[in-house]
């Protein structure tokens, strides 16, 4: 299973996790594609400031979800997640 840009968009992250544990079949794999909080400390204050503005327009985004966290949810096992920015 494959999501792309779409985790950040749902409030209730913890449901959604669970929407996608049912779907899963035994044994399957689930690949996570988004954006979220940055490391860099300077980036992540100008996200914290821009997300009350970004949630209308981008359909409820939140900019500063730790996508590492939100995907270690119960009955998940991570086994890779590369970090990368773009230019």
């Amino acid at each position: 299973m494959l999501s792309t840009w779409t985790l950040l968009h749902n409030s209730e992250h913890g449901r959604g996790n669970e929407r996608i544990r049912r779907c899963l079949e035994a044994g399957g794999s689930f690949h996570l594609v988004e954006h979220g909080q940055r490391a860099d400390e300077k980036i992540a204050r100008m996200q914290r400031r821009l997300e009350p503005l970004n949630k209308t327009p981008a359909g409820g985004c939140h900019l500063t979800r730790h996508m590492s966290r939100t995907s270690s949810a119960p009955g998940f096992d991570i086994e890779q997640i590369d970090t990368y920015y773009f230019r």
